[in-house]
């Protein structure tokens, strides 16, 4: 089952000898706040780990012509943009292309499912888009993981035991760290649980690798 920001905090101030009754210091939005940064830490870890964690595909609906794409939000890293052609979507190539002649929106000049940069937070074509329509971007991306706003909104699933052991230790050392209190009784916990939670983000697919012959 999955857990709970509730729960999450319980287990927090629980560590830090505080309850609900009595937090301390501690108020409800400061400890959510801290939980959700170690969460962040997490889905950093995964991004450089990749194996599918936090990645999602979103839909785009463009028209021909069409120079540049706003990045939506929340997207923290692009592994694939691919651009729909009959039925099927043609990945496209990431290229700078900065310093190559660039074509204006009145050109004339078109380009099917090849390249892309970024500029200013958008994906940009040049030359522009052939075609568009309906979802004519498929957009592979990993983001951060959604902000819990209330006790019973639940963490999403791929964060186990092992990750939430973290979140706790990790959360509490944030808070303690706030109020300048440097020594914690937990940190070798916090460490030992950091490592197994790096080993099952960097193993999270076991299936066999086949290697290719030269």
């Amino acid at each position: 089952m999955p857990t709970t920001l509730g729960e999450l905090r319980g287990n927090v101030m629980r560590l830090l000898m505080k309850t609900a009754s009595y937090p301390g210091f501690y108020q409800p939005e400061t400890v959510q706040d801290a939980i959700q940064e170690a969460m962040d830490f997490i889905a950093a870890e995964m991004f450089l780990a990749n194996e599918g964690w936090q990645t999602k595909i979103k839909y785009i609906t463009t028209e021909a012509g069409q120079l540049c794409v706003p990045i939506p939000e929340g997207c923290a890293m692009i592994q694939q943009v691919r651009y729909k052609f009959a039925t099927y979507y043609q990945p496209m190539v990431y290229d700078d292309g900065s310093n190559a002649t660039q074509y204006s929106n009145d050109s004339g000049v078109r380009q099917w499912a090849y390249q892309y940069r970024i500029v200013d937070n958008q994906l940009y074509f040049n030359p522009p888009m052939a075609e568009g329509g309906t979802d004519y971007l498929q957009l592979e991306y990993m983001g951060y993981p959604k902000r819990l706003q209330s006790d019973s909104d639940f963490m999403e699933s791929h964060f186990d035991p092992s990750m939430q052991h973290f979140i706790k230790y990790k959360a509490a050392s944030i808070l303690g760290a706030s109020l300048e209190k440097p020594f914690r009784p937990w940190a070798r916990e916090e460490d030992l649980w950091f490592k197994k939670m790096q080993d099952i983000v960097v193993k999270r697919n076991l299936q066999a690798t086949q290697i290719k012959e030269f």
